[in-house]
């Protein structure tokens, strides 16, 4: 599997019919147009899934401000954030959020922030084995109009195909998140027949 930045770019050039380049720091076309879609690339796939590789456990500062309506506290977020995971165990997404990003600050109303994220991975050599068929599929789509006379959409499928996949895996490798009706809630007497609103 490719583990540095020239061998990914050679995997990415190769889904268009590129030659190989030496070095990705070279000053050729296709190492240039690597290296200007890389990040935008890269931080494009990390967002796109919670990656278990990716993926980092943070207790957060709080800011001695207070946001000016609407939430109680405000918390740095990370240099290195790019996709929320979790605060204090509820999932980002889900009915119970009781917070939000604004910038590159988390707002809530409780007194502690256990966040989980998912970060700016720069390390190749860190990423997993289908991140990086993924990630050679969505930066072969980017430079393609710079290289080819295609626009990269024959890709897009096999980009598609390749990240349902990606994703899979990696989801299995983690313990499923189980969110269970509270007791008496809307939902539980809703399904027994017992919510007077309903029926």
């Amino acid at each position: 599997m490719p583990s540095t930045r020239t061998e990914i770019a050679n995997l990415a050039l190769g889904h268009l019919g590129q030659y190989r380049i030496t070095d990705i720091d070279e000053q050729s076309p296709p190492a240039v147009a690597v290296r200007d879609a890389w990040a935008m690339a890269r931080d494009a796939v990390l967002r796109g899934h919670h990656w278990n590789f990716a993926t980092t456990p943070v207790v957060l500062t709080q800011l001695a401000t207070a946001p000016a309506f609407g939430w109680a506290y405000q918390w740095q977020l990370p240099a290195d954030f790019l996709k929320l995971v979790s605060v204090n165990g509820v999932f980002s997404g889900t009915r119970d959020t009781e917070f939000t990003i604004r910038g590159n600050l988390l707002l809530t109303n409780e007194q502690q922030a256990q966040v989980e994220y998912v970060r700016c991975v720069p390390e190749c050599e860190l990423w997993d084995s289908q991140f990086v068929m993924l990630f050679g599929l969505e930066l072969a789509q980017l430079i393609a109009p710079r290289l080819t006379l295609s626009g990269g959409n024959a890709l897009a499928e096999r980009a598609e195909r390749a990240g349902l996949l990606a994703t899979h895996s990696d989801a299995i490798d983690s313990r499923p998140h189980v969110i269970r009706a509270e007791t008496n809630s809307r939902y539980q007497m809703a399904r027994f027949g017992l919510d007077p609103d309903i029926g």
